[in-house]
C-alpha cells in the first residue's frame, strides 16, 4: 500500500512538473496538479504510518530559499513570467495536514454547515474548506485539529 501511493505521488509530481513546462499558462490545471500533490503528500503519510507506524517524512518540508527558488536565486520580481502590458497570473496553492479525530463527527459538521449530502470524509472536509477556508480550531469538540499549513505563491 505505501509503495502504491508513492508511485501515484511519483507520477503528480511528474505531471506538475509537465504542465510548468509544457504550459505554464494553465494556471487552473497547475493548480490542481499541486492540490493533487498536496493530497495524495497526506495520503502517503497515512499509508506510511498505517503500513509501519512511522510518521511522514514529506511533512514540514519548506522551500530552500525565500520565492521557492534555488538558495542563489533571489526572490522573483514583479512582471517575471508575465507579458509586460498583459494581466498579471498568479498561482496561490495553500496545503493543510490535518488530523481527523471523528470521521463521522466531520461528516456531519460538513453537512450542517455547508446543506452539502458529503459522500466521503475527503468530500467533506473540502466542502468545509471550501464555506469557511480552513479554521479547524472553530470546529467542536476538536474534530479536526491543523498539525501544519504551508502557502505557496507563483507568478506568471
Amino acid at each position: 500500500m505505501i509503495r502504491a501511493v508513492a508511485l501515484e505521488l511519483n507520477e503528480a509530481v511528474l505531471e506538475h512538473a509537465r504542465l510548468c513546462e509544457t504550459d505554464p499558462d494553465d494556471a487552473a490545471g497547475i493548480v490542481r496538479a499541486a492540490e493533487r500533490i498536496g493530497r495524495l503528500v497526506v495520503a502517503y503519510g497515512e499509508a506510511v504510518s498505517a503500513g509501519s507506524g512511522w510518521g511522514n517524512p514529506l511533512l514540514g518540508t519548506a522551500p530552500a530559499a525565500p520565492g521557492g527558488g534555488a538558495p542563489d536565486e533571489g526572490p522573483r520580481g514583479p512582471g517575471v513570467g508575465n507579458a509586460p502590458d498583459g494581466p498579471a497570473w498568479f498561482s496561490i496553492v495553500e496545503n493543510h495536514a490535518l488530523r481527523v479525530r471523528d470521521e463521522d463527527a466531520v461528516v456531519a459538521l460538513a453537512r450542517q454547515r455547508t446543506g452539502a449530502e458529503p459522500g466521503s470524509l475527503e468530500e467533506a472536509l473540502f466542502a468545509l474548506c471550501g464555506q469557511d477556508g480552513w479554521r479547524p480550531e472553530q470546529y467542536p469538540g476538536g474534530v479536526i485539529e491543523l498539525d501544519w499549513r504551508s502557502n505557496d505563491v507563483c507568478r506568471g
